[in-house]
């Protein structure tokens, strides 16, 4: 399962509305983490899931 997969079904379990108000983000920012990445035809923005693999790989510290 890819991360936007994912947050997809975490947000049908949820509000999207109530995620982007708890992180005080923008509603559409939201449904962005949930498509797809800009380079599989999507426009899905970096999603935090995505960010923090790219953390661990940029510091090689997988804590």
């Amino acid at each position: 399962m890819q991360s936007h997969e994912l947050l997809r079904e975490v947000i049908k379990d949820t509000s999207a509305k109530k995620i982007a108000a708890d992180l005080n983000l923008s509603l559409s920012l939201i449904y962005k983490w949930a498509e797809p990445p800009s380079d599989d035809a999507g426009s899905g923005a970096n999603n935090p899931l995505d960010r923090v693999g790219q953390l661990i790989r940029a510091t090689h510290d997988p804590r």
